[in-house]
């Protein structure tokens, strides 16, 4: 739910790329793909795709998003306050979008009284809906459908427009996404004489489910958990109910009030948020993990456990199987995904800054760590607790058996997205994290349980600084640009994968001290990311005529290896991840938008004999000059030597030392390299350490 975890960022896009596939593609509408060149400040190459229609209704702003298996992507729209609450729009919209044909739409969901638009009876304010969330699944009966939820359904509007629904479902018809069936409040009351009064409660003379927020499809049920974020009144934390695919209440639980810690006298206010389905959950125990945000009566925010469940479809019943619990080192869990084979990864951050990717992997026992060493055993919620750094939070250690360190560096984890296209149970897989800064950090995963291993491919930045002017030109503080969690999808027939990440512009919330404009049309893009070339990198073509140039991103290598160290014994046990090239932001001013900058796995630069290498596609023999962008502190010196393979030997083609004093400067290579035509493959080994890479350049002198 946003309204905890908003975020304001900004964020580039890109020009065409000779018209060929790229790593990224930005779809969005005609003039709004601002001035990037064809790279990615990390040097992934571009293209921008303007789609006709592709403008979001006044007041809305990309959201969630989810696939279905003709691959197209499901945006939920929501207002651009990035806040619930204070809605923007007249309307309610789930924006579809099919690659294939370029056909963008924008479904209306329309009030219980069938009318598109609602305004607020009293001050004619928009009184349009967000959705919460929208989630692709098979019904009982085998056909594919996409749940979404409201979570703010009315606004103020008269009972002649009616309000919108809280729950509904689409279906495929005639090649179009279109409502199936959709149900309001008292609908979705009405569905359960028993629990329905509680999963909707009378609230200010209108039954209100409560925030219905996030979904998790369950797999062997094909019912749907989903988080109400809103306590009830009189109440403090939220509640988790089941619904199944005909939005029919199955199950409720009701989550227990929380003491306060530091106050025995004060309770927390617990609202579940986001929330996780095990694909590989059995029948009657569907398991599942929820996020909760979590804050004190005064408003101050503070870490945020999860706590696994199971679901048993034959009783109707929802249990706790873990306690809730926190990861050891002052994080607080901000959003998770289990893969196919039933690994719980887990983004995790202190504020804005990352605190490295966690994950409990499934064991041979069928449990993960949550379940077998922190299991839920004391029916005081209250009473599981820890105490980190002298504060004592709700919420006890549990720490991950893996830890990616990269993570780190890529600031505070903002999603998480899977390649689905590896089979299940197949003990390999891609996971994709995406961070509040626009990187996204690829991970490779193989082996299962305490064998688990992982390859780091080649980070994104999506140019989250300040590429796009401000929508008004001028305020600098009134609009800001995001991103949100996504999805994957196939290409076509191919077993290439793309990730589909939607981005938007962004209001400041009204109680924030400024100004915004509701039923303003804000620019909304969707981003597509190759994921098998961040493992696989683009063949950098060089310049065939003399004095041509071409810059290569150090992060655009093409060796992929990392290390794992283990720490800790029994329920303590951990492996952390080192990759053997680690990046991190560079400040470098040379590269518009930023990119990284190459370092060993503690920060300080390349270590001695560390070694990176880069593949080129040479179309014409000759000489070529290198330079080098790189930094030393102060004091500190470095040298490196370059080798160029052939066959299978590395032949040394120059060395240089590297002494920037501490500023970043270009440095060249004494000798001119001479490459023959076709790949060549170059290896720079670090002779003296302490150094930092950002980029190379090569200029054909010959």
């Amino acid at each position: 739910m946003s309204r905890i975890l908003s975020l304001i960022l900004i964020i580039s896009v890109s020009v065409a790329c000779d018209g060929q596939a790229a790593t990224v593609e930005y779809y969005g509408e005609a003039d709004t793909f601002g001035n990037l060149a064809l790279t990615t400040p990390s040097g992934q190459s571009v293209i921008t795709k303007a789609i006709d229609g592709w403008q979001f209704h006044p007041g809305q702003s990309s959201y969630f998003a989810t696939a279905t298996s003709d691959r197209t992507v499901l945006i939920a729209n929501t207002p651009p306050t990035s806040n619930q609450i204070y809605t923007e729009a007249e309307d309610t919209v789930i924006t579809t979008f099919l690659r294939s044909s370029s056909t963008v739409k924008h479904l209306q969901v329309p009030t219980e009284k069938n009318l598109s638009y609602a305004t607020a009876q009293n001050s004619g304010a928009p009184a349009g809906s967000d959705i919460g969330d929208v989630e692709a699944f098979t019904n009982v009966s085998g056909l594919e459908r996409v749940a979404f939820t409201t979570t703010v359904p009315y606004h103020g509007q008269s009972d002649a427009v009616g309000e919108f629904p809280s729950f509904g479902v689409l279906k495929k018809l005639n090649g179009t996404w279109v409502i199936d069936f959709k149900k309001s409040a008292t609908e979705l009351s009405n569905s359960n004489a028993t629990l329905g009064s509680q999963v909707c409660p009378i609230t200010n003379g209108r039954p209100f489910c409560l925030g219905l927020n996030e979904i998790a499809a369950l797999p062997q049920s094909k019912h749907l958990a989903i988080t109400q974020y809103f306590p009830a009144a009189g109440r403090n934390s939220g509640q988790i109910v089941v619904l199944d695919g005909g939005g029919n209440i199955q199950a409720l639980y009701i989550y227990p009030e929380i003491t306060d810690p530091a106050d025995a006298s004060k309770k927390l206010t617990v609202l579940p948020r986001e929330i996780i389905a095990d694909p590989t959950s059995a029948i009657n125990d569907e398991r599942f993990v929820v996020i909760f945000d979590t804050l004190t009566q005064a408003g101050t925010m503070q870490l945020f456990p999860m706590q696994e469940f199971s679901y048993n479809a034959a009783t109707k019943t929802i249990i706790p199987i873990s306690a809730p619990v926190l990861s050891s080192d002052g994080s607080s869990n901000a959003n998770m995904l289990f893969d196919k084979d039933g690994n719980l990864w887990v983004g995790r951050g202190k504020g804005l800054n990352g605190t490295g990717l966690g994950i409990y992997p499934m064991g041979s026992d069928g449990k993960r760590r949550l379940a077998r060493d922190c299991a839920y055993v004391s029916a005081d919620m209250s009473s599981y607790r820890s105490t980190q750094n002298g504060i004592t939070q709700w919420g006890s250690i549990c720490v991950p058996e893996y830890y990616i360190a990269q993570s780190e560096t890529i600031t505070a984890s903002w999603g998480l997205m899977e390649d689905k296209g590896a089979t299940p149970q197949a003990n390999n897989g891609t996971i994709l994290q995406l961070s509040m800064s626009g990187y996204l950090l690829p991970i490779k995963y193989s082996g299962s349980g305490a064998t688990m291993n992982f390859s780091i491919g080649n980070t994104v930045d999506l140019g989250l600084m300040g590429m796009l002017p401000d929508p008004d030109g001028a305020s600098g503080n009134q609009y800001f640009l995001g991103l949100r969690k996504g999805a994957v999808t196939k290409v076509g027939s191919t077993t290439r994968r793309q990730a589909w990440v939607p981005l938007s512009t962004l209001q400041c919330i009204p109680d924030s001290g400024c100004i915004n404009t509701p039923l303003e049309y804000l620019p909304q893009w969707l981003v597509a990311i190759d994921m098998d070339t961040l493992f696989s990198p683009e063949i950098i073509k060089l310049g065939s005529s003399n004095n041509s140039k071409k810059i290569i991103q150090a992060e655009i290598r093409s060796d992929f290896t990392t290390s794992q160290t283990i720490s800790g014994s029994g329920t303590n046990r951990m492996s952390k991840v080192n990759a053997n090239l680690s990046i991190s932001r560079s400040h470098d001013d040379s590269v518009t938008g930023g990119g990284f900058q190459l370092q060993n796995a503690n920060g300080f630069g390349l270590s001695t004999n560390q070694t990176v290498e880069y593949t080129v596609n040479v179309p014409r023999s000759g000489n070529f000059a290198l330079d080098l962008r790189t930094y030393t502190f102060a004091g500190f010196s470095g040298a490196v030597q370059v080798f160029l393979k052939s066959g299978s030997n590395w032949n040394s083609v120059g060395t240089a030392t590297i002494n920037t004093n501490g500023s970043w400067q270009t440095v060249a290579l004494p000798q001119q390299i001479n490459l023959p035509i076709g790949l060549q493959t170059l290896k720079l080994q670090v002779t003296s350490g302490s150094w930092y890479l950002n980029w190379l350049q090569f200029t054909k002198k010959s």
